[in-house]
């Protein structure tokens, strides 16, 4: 009893705390059917599997009375668990991480230069500045730093290179990943080959060539994460100065679980890629 509940509102909470708000608005013996689950769901639009395990929960507790192919709302088993389910969802609320409330995302934004002032502060109101929030998270690195972009050009590879120099011997892990096997970057190679020769770097290409473009295999996302996850940066600007100085960017930093997503994901692409050298 109320094995169901319980394993639904640790997964799908933030659907079935909206589906019970809408049932103590409705009465007794209505008809709780998938459009009434969906209508409740304001986070994203609900699978057919994350519904059914929702309405099977109040099932569990006897809020929902099934008949036939229908569930019938039990108005009465809806006021005799409120205590039940209040204590569930406190109960849960202490499980969360002690990190969860520090959690967030935030945007920054790369301006090309010369683009109209009053558009460029209304820009900057909303966002961070993408650069200075990427060259922070690389600063910010205490164990192991994360770069990747399909594509660095010299400028902005030297000026990274006295930052990572520092991180590496300051004891962080680096990984640069890009498609460093394309005869667009020789005129990086002699950088990333200083770099890629302290023990503690790892200089990363993944890009597959093929005659038919459709079995290409590459990355295009554009990504800084340091230490595991603590805090981590994606969008859509390349390590290169237009990515960064001349075009119009957006991206976002992470920190806390949303974080930690991105660093898994991305320690899986990286063991697609090979050493460059």
């Amino acid at each position: 009893m109320a094995e169901t509940y319980i394993h639904a509102a640790l997964r799908i909470g933030w659907l079935l705390q909206g589906l019970e708000s809408g049932l103590t608005a409705v009465t007794d013996g209505f008809v709780v059917d998938p459009q009434f689950v969906r209508t409740g769901a304001t986070s994203r639009l609900p699978t057919h599997e994350e519904i059914l395990a929702a309405i099977n929960a109040l099932a569990d507790l006897c809020i929902l009375r099934r008949e036939g192919t229908a569930f019938h709302l039990n108005k009465q088993h809806l006021r005799d668990t409120e205590g039940f389910r209040t204590g569930v969802w406190r109960t849960i609320e202490t499980l969360k991480p002690e990190d969860a409330e520090a959690a967030r995302v935030s945007l920054c934004a790369a301006t090309p230069p010369g683009i109209d002032p009053d558009l460029a502060s209304r820009i900057c109101r909303d966002t961070e500045e993408l650069r200075s929030a990427i060259l922070e998270i690389i600063a910010s690195a205490k164990s192991e730093l994360i770069l990747a972009s399909p594509f660095w050009d010299e400028e902005t590879t030297t000026e990274l290179e006295e930052l990572l120099g520092k991180r590496l011997d300051a004891g962080v892990t680096v990984i640069l990943l890009g498609r460093f096997n394309t005869p667009d970057f020789t005129l990086i190679a002699p950088i990333l080959r200083r770099l890629g020769n302290h023990p503690r770097c790892s200089v990363l290409s993944w890009f597959n060539p093929s005659e038919k473009d459709t079995t290409i295999q590459t990355f295009h996302f554009k990504a800084a994460v340091a230490d595991q996850g603590t805090k981590a940066y994606l969008g859509s600007a390349n390590l290169t100065t237009s990515g960064l100085r001349s075009r119009m960017e957006l991206g976002v930093i992470l920190t806390g679980e949303a974080a930690r997503q991105l660093h898994r994901v991305i320690i899986v692409a990286l063991a697609l890629a090979k050493s460059a050298f």
